[in-house]
């Protein structure tokens, strides 16, 4: 008989080890046959699967072949040209052209160099000149034009004459004008100031609150560490305590020890006196009746 691996004759085979292998050998059996059906309804399930598949694919080449819609590319973005130029710091700290005095800066949004100005010979640098800009075009660089500065009117215009000098003054109209400008101007400036004031008086407020809840922080710190110290001391002495009276427990058992052996030795010596007496008055006894 043959179990797995195992091999039993005919006189062994009702043996506990032939049954129990017997039993093994059964189950392993219909575990086998669990596999087997189990990897078969996978497999049937996956072939389900995938004709499903190929049916519904099958469907929609249908269907797009049936609509043929036509789908259009989005428009490609202009590619920047990017020019590459060679720019040096001067004397002034300013980003220059090395052939052309022409001053160069970066935007810090977009990240652009362009032109702004051109450098003088006594250091400043002023707005592009027409000669400027046709350069920038030829050397194929950004570059950006100062915008027009609005023409002051004069407050008042003085005549000459030969024989006299008359200073025609503005009319009330004007003059409510320009004085209503002043106004606006000095009240723009107000609201400005006003409104630097309150933001480094925000700025100022938000230090504080930050300087007190820092110095709140640091407190309770200090308090959590000095109650933190409290309960180390106050658990030491405890400590300290209670060695103590375990201390003093041991000392009064030892003296209770002592006072015990102290009374059992006296307790033996009297029962000793008592046994020596006796002894003594039987052999007088003893001497009397002889």
């Amino acid at each position: 008989m043959t179990y797995g691996e195992l091999h039993f004759c005919k006189k062994h085979s009702t043996t506990a080890q032939a049954l129990k292998a017997r039993d093994q050998a059964t189950k392993t059996h219909a575990e086998e046959e669990m596999n087997k059906s189990k990897k078969l309804e996978e497999a049937q399930k996956k072939e389900k699967e995938d004709l499903e598949e190929k049916e519904e694919k099958e469907k929609k080449k249908g269907e797009e072949k049936e609509e043929e819609v036509v789908e259009l590319e989005p428009p490609a973005t202009p590619k920047r040209k990017i020019t590459h130029l060679k720019i040096k710091k001067n004397v002034y700290g300013n980003y220059v052209h090395p052939t052309y005095p022409v001053v160069f800066k970066k935007d810090r949004k977009t990240g652009i160099i362009f032109a702004y100005g051109y450098q003088a010979k006594n250091g400043q640098v002023r707005p592009l000149r027409k000669q400027d800009v046709e350069f920038c075009k030829r050397i194929k660089c950004e570059y950006r034009e100062p915008e027009p500065t609005p023409k002051k009117t004069p407050k008042k215009v003085v005549k000459k004459k030969a024989q006299k000098e008359e200073i025609v003054k503005p009319s009330s109209s004007e003059e409510e004008a320009e004085s209503e400008e002043e106004e606006e101007v000095e009240s723009e400036e107000e609201e400005e100031e006003e409104k630097v004031e309150s933001e480094e008086e925000e700025v100022e407020s938000e230090e504080e609150e930050e300087e007190e809840t820092e110095s709140e922080e640091e407190e309770v710190e200090s308090e959590e560490e000095e109650e933190e110290v409290e309960s180390e001391e106050e658990e030491e002495e405890e400590e300290v305590e209670s060695e103590e009276e375990v201390e003093e427990e041991e000392e009064e058992a030892e003296s209770e020890e002592a006072e015990s052996e102290e009374e059992e030795e006296v307790e033996s010596e009297e029962e000793e006196e008592e046994e020596e007496e006796e002894v003594e008055s039987e052999e007088a006894e003893s001497d009397e009746d002889s």
